[in-house]
């Protein structure tokens, strides 16, 4: 089985300081970019008072009031701002990296988690 190379898919390092008026510094580490610029939104949003809350399919149920609804609401928040405040801290302290395998492994999850949810209801981003 042979494997063709692509050699247009070979970029120059000489790159234009814009692609399409987005700076390249900003693309060369762009998981920093977007964290940069979604943690400050999440932590404003929250602290907004906010007027409504999305309404959750595993909260349908009955016995289940509003107030606890709420509550998984802004739970599900927290563990969205703690797993971009990881990734930050993971971009900026390279110290993190040096932490023993179960504290990183802890850090690694936070931000799994954070995002899973940030996917998951980023469609919820509203009020």
């Amino acid at each position: 089985m042979s494997t063709e190379i692509d050699v247009d898919a070979y970029i120059s390092t000489d790159e234009p300081e814009e692609i399409d008026g987005i700076p390249t510094s900003e693309l060369w580490s762009l998981d920093a970019t977007l964290t940069d610029y979604i943690l400050p939104r999440l932590k404003a949003f929250k602290k907004m008072k906010r007027h409504a809350f999305p309404i959750m399919e595993e909260f349908s149920n009955e016995e289940r009031d509003d107030k606890y609804a709420k509550a998984e609401w802004e739970s599900r928040l927290d563990k969205m701002i703690l797993g971009f405040e990881s990734h930050a801290r993971m971009l900026t302290q390279g110290e993190i990296y040096a932490l023993p395998a179960d504290k990183l492994q802890k850090e690694q999850d936070k931000i799994a988690e954070g995002l899973t949810l940030f996917t998951n209801h980023f469609i919820d981003l509203w009020d």
